[in-house]
């Protein structure tokens, strides 16, 4: 088991515990009979920016049983791409993937089938729980509440139910997957399963998910309850600028195998920083005003990469600055822990490309709610000649609506509100535009 990210090893500030204090309570309610997670994403994470990064796991086996020239990653995409369009999405199973891998790439069935079980027990073994989400799992249970499971999955049930008992969730009623009800969250159609089962009145159940649409809309427009659970990865998104300045730098090379240590990286920084909810942090800086956080993801990343060498004289200087602060030295000790813990020494053939980016951008576009924190650490002269230096950062694509939109999202609808969070949807939505 690799749950070593517990919540008193997180940065979790007041604001977070407020939303989880107001979160269990809705859970709690007596009025509240039955209450139902998603699974993926909600109780059970994966140290990956995207699920699809596992895929990169996969190439040395892939190489010994293909004789092409593409990569695992790319055929595997675009073999569920292929199998969702000729199979009903409600009951796409992942053998109907590896069904089209096999056609795409030409080995054999044995092959596919082999391949198809790694992925399987690698699923398994890189599943842990998501903090928050068996906090919130564990007020049910110990409030007498039944708890039902629900995801929308291509995996098998027996997969499904070895992962829930890898990651300690064993305390349930009832478990509904959509490639075996034959219906999705999407449609409605499984939350009237759960309902119908048990024989649910209106206002006994409550549902806690991470899809703004299918955890959320969907089951509200039933007269449901539902909790907005954000992933971690898309908290941490909406936290700063830090990841649209990684992103910006690296384009479409960032989804590629050279940097799959930083997405990793960056999964475990969301997950470390991330895990339960709050409101916009901009304001905070980019690291929520946390100088754990900000250690976790600068020095701790490139204290994961071999010999490392400082760009710049000024980056010099803050690094040493930053190791005089115990709080940020703190959290820089915790990525290599927590990294180690998920992946020992299965990543040596991978480098760790990238991983200097987090210090850099807070080096050359750092905050000054963020760089107030090394002021006591760095004399008055040079920490003013490192605040001249730093220049303002502006994502790429910004518009001035989507700033106008948010403004006025954030001035007239209540944070955690399903209206906020519908709101914050729609603008996400026109920034791709």
């Amino acid at each position: 088991m690799k749950n070593i990210n517990s919540e008193f090893n997180k940065a979790v500030n007041a604001e977070q515990k407020h939303f989880y204090i107001n979160m269990a309570a809705s859970i709690v309610k007596d009025t509240i009979t039955t209450v139902s997670f998603s699974i993926f994403d909600t109780l059970v994470v994966m140290p990956f920016f995207e699920q699809s990064d596992l895929f990169f796991l996969m190439e040395d086996e892939f190489s010994s049983l293909y004789t092409g020239k593409k990569s695992f990653y790319d055929l595997r995409k675009k073999a569920e791409e292929t199998a969702k369009k000729k199979s009903d999405k409600n009951l796409l199973k992942i053998s109907d993937i590896y069904d089209a891998l096999e056609k795409l790439s030409g080995i054999s069935h044995s092959s596919a089938e082999k391949l198809m079980q790694q992925e399987l027990d690698l699923t398994v073994y890189y599943c842990y729980p998501r903090d928050c989400g068996m906090k919130l799992y564990r007020e049910a249970i110990d409030a007498g509440k039944n708890v039902v499971l629900i995801s929308d999955t291509y995996y098998p049930t027996e997969t499904v139910t070895e992962i829930l008992k890898h990651c300690t969730v064993t305390e349930y009623k009832g478990i509904f997957l959509s490639n075996s009800v034959q219906s999705d969250k999407t449609d409605a159609a499984l939350y009237k399963a759960v309902v119908k089962k048990y024989g649910l009145k209106e206002g006994q159940l409550i549902h806690v998910g991470s899809d703004i649409h299918s955890d959320i809309e969907v089951p509200v427009a039933m007269g449901i309850e539902a909790l907005y659970l954000p992933s971690c990865t898309e908290s941490m998104k909406k936290s700063g600028f830090l990841f649209n300045y990684i992103t910006d730098t690296l384009k479409s090379k960032f989804v590629s195998a050279d940097y799959f240590s930083l997405r990793c990286v960056l999964a475990l920084y969301s997950e470390y920083g991330f895990d339960y909810p709050s409101g916009p942090v901009r304001k905070q800086g980019d690291f929520c005003g946390s100088e754990k956080l900000l250690g976790f993801i600068t020095i701790g990343a490139i204290g994961l990469i071999k010999d490392y060498v400082m760009s710049s004289q000024t980056e010099a200087m803050v690094i040493t600055a930053m190791s005089r602060n115990h709080r940020i030295s703190e959290g820089s000790d915790r990525l290599p822990e927590i990294f180690e813990s998920h992946f020992g020494e299965f990543l040596n053939q991978f480098d760790f490309k990238g991983c200097n980016l987090p210090l850099r951008y807070y080096v050359e576009h750092g905050n000054v709610s963020d760089r107030m924190c090394l002021k006591n650490f760095i004399s008055p002269k040079d920490f003013v000649q490192w605040g001249d230096s730093v220049k303002e950062y502006t994502p790429s694509g910004a518009k001035n609506k989507d700033s106008l939109m948010s403004g006025i999202s954030e001035k007239v609808l209540r944070q955690g509100s399903l209206q906020k969070n519908i709101a914050d949807k729609l603008i996400r939505k026109l920034k791709n535009l």
